[in-house]
């Protein structure tokens, strides 16, 4: 609870403190009481008796001269009344005159906000109004009276008027689509209907009224003079649809040959047979010669030619944009392929062994990872049986150092100890690998010397295949791009 408002009481230390909550207390510098202190009760009373006293008085003066009496108004200036505001908003409670100025002032803003909104909406009807009535070759009147339609029209007469206005709408939107299409004097209908028919200002239009309204609308683009053209609401202005004087046969012919020749390789005899079959072929001829006509024949012609060019250019690199990201989706996928048989050889073949064995177990796969191609299957799988091999006479090798067999034993007679003693080491590996891990740890260093040769072969072999992959793919793109010049050509 916070003191907002504080007023002293004349004739006594005391002041009247009103807080945030509306309740009142008085203070006199010392203590703060609810109750009003009798000090306070004798000054107002004295107060009011002297105010009736001069009231009164005052009253018997008037009526003397004959004056009405007339209660006193609150005067405030600016500076007042938004402290006023500001109290308000904080919550404070004002006097009921100073209420009254406040809810006043609310109700004189809400209504001239409401005049205003009223009198722009007025303003913008009128200036559509009379935009529609200019485009449709009206003349308008400006009167200096307006009339509230509200208070003049009845409920029937509000019907017919909404009826009005929606049609004047529907006709100013459709002349708005002609105007953003660049419909201009020597415009044809079916050729814009092609263009705008799914437009919805295009379908609200009524179908019976849609031709003639297009025909008012290039009338009124007509030549103006000095390069400009008429808009829509009739007005003299310069924009892409600009046609001099001098140069509106020419105009009118280009907009006829843009309609009837579509083909850069048409004959000039039998474009000319379909140009004078066309209705509009009279006003577009009109003061060009036949030479004039065919040097605007041939710069359409070249026109259309470039057009086709540029058209058939887009295209082909639209191809080879396309063929490069097949190429590469083709490269990726069968990167993704190979990576998959690779983790297949790594689940199903864990020892050395020969492709027949193999092979059944790979193309049972549930997850379809088998490589189509059967000729790098087999290969990838050799280089893993081969890479397990060596992996198997490191690892045989390493058991052998540990055993200290004797060096002068024979693989057969190693293979019998080995199983005589029954070491469980040695069960993974079957014979032949048993063996030549023999013969390669009593080779020494000449076993490690062949390991090495085996490592650059396979090393080597890989290199190979990976050139023969390279050109292959090197050919395949080049006959690509060959062909692709080809047609070009």
């Amino acid at each position: 609870m916070k003191p907002v408002a504080t007023k002293p009481i004349a004739g006594t230390p005391w002041q009247e403190v009103t807080t945030d909550t509306g309740h009142v207390y008085w203070y006199d510098g010392k203590e703060a009481v609810w109750e009003i202190p009798d000090a306070v009760k004798l000054a107002k009373e004295g107060g009011r008796d002297v105010a009736a006293g001069a009231d009164a008085a005052n009253d018997e003066r008037k009526d003397r001269r004959g004056v009405k009496r007339q209660k006193p108004a609150v005067v405030v200036d600016a500076k007042m009344m938004a402290a006023m505001r500001r109290a308000k908003a904080n919550g404070a409670v004002l006097a009921p005159e100073y209420e009254a100025l406040l809810a006043e002032e609310l109700r004189a803003k809400k209504k001239d906000a409401s005049a205003g909104k009223k009198k722009k909406e007025k303003k913008k009807k009128k200036e559509k109004k009379e935009r529609v009535a200019i485009a449709d070759g009206l003349e308008v009147e400006d009167f200096d009276v307006e009339f509230d339609e509200d208070e003049i029209l009845g409920e029937e007469d509000k019907g017919e008027k909404n009826d009005n206005d929606a049609v004047v709408n529907v006709d100013a939107s459709y002349r708005e689509l002609l105007r953003e299409h660049g419909v201009h004097q020597f415009s044809r209908y079916e050729t814009v209907e092609k263009k705008v028919g799914g437009d919805a200002r295009w379908i609200a239009m009524d179908p019976r009224k849609r031709r003639a309204v297009f025909e008012v609308f290039c009338a009124s683009k007509g030549v103006v003079g000095g390069g400009s053209t008429q808009d829509g609401a009739g007005n003299g202005v310069k924009n892409k649809n600009n046609i001099k004087a001098k140069d509106r046969p020419s105009a009118a012919f280009n907009a006829l040959l843009q309609d009837v020749v579509k083909d850069h390789a048409a004959p000039w005899a039998a474009s000319l047979g379909r140009l004078k079959n066309d209705s509009r072929y009279g006003d577009a001829a009109g003061g060009l010669g036949e030479g004039d006509m065919r040097r605007l024949f041939d710069d359409h012609c070249g026109k259309l030619r470039v057009a086709q060019q540029k058209r058939k250019a887009g295209e082909r690199a639209h191809q080879r944009e396309k063929q490069a990201a097949e190429r590469r989706q083709q490269y990726h996928s069968r990167e993704e392929q190979v990576a998959h048989y690779a983790a297949l050889l790594a689940e199903v073949v864990r020892v050395p062994g020969s492709w027949d064995e193999v092979v059944g177990s790979l193309r049972a796969d549930p997850q379809k990872r088998m490589l189509a191609d059967e000729e790098t299957a087999r290969r990838m799988h050799a280089e893993h049986v081969e890479r397990l091999r060596r992996v198997a006479l490191r690892k045989l090798g390493g058991l052998f150092a540990t055993r200290k067999f004797d060096t002068s034993l024979s693989g057969a007679a190693v293979v019998e100890l080995i199983e005589d003693t029954e070491d469980v080491e040695f069960l993974e590996f079957d014979e032949a690998l048993v063996t030549d891990a023999w013969r390669v740890h009593c080779g020494g260093e000449g076993g490690k010397e062949a390991g090495e040769e085996a490592e650059e072969d396979g090393q080597e072999d890989g290199q190979e295949d990976g050139q023969e992959d390279g050109q292959e793919d090197g050919q395949e793109d080049g006959q690509e791009e060959g062909a692709i010049q080809d047609e070009d050509r």
